[in-house]
């Protein structure tokens, strides 16, 4: 499990305060952290990290091939 320090101090106090942006497929969900803006996404063990720039990529692919 990657650990990287959070970019306020309410996160690196009581950790990130998790939203659901989206839903984007019924086994992916964005999360949003209310307190900081990072985005997270659901990985295949069900765990929360952190999202990586080619999830949002393709969170917009599948929308403009799959409009709902």
């Amino acid at each position: 499990m990657e650990h990287n320090l959070p970019l306020n101090m309410f996160c690196a106090s009581f950790g990130h305060n998790y939203f659901l942006i989206e839903r984007t497929s019924f086994e992916m969900s964005q999360l949003i952290c209310k307190s900081c803006g990072a985005q997270f996404n659901y990985n295949t063990n069900g765990d929360i990290v952190k999202a990586k720039m080619n999830y949002t990529n393709l969170d917009e692919i599948i929308k403009i091939l799959r409009p709902s």
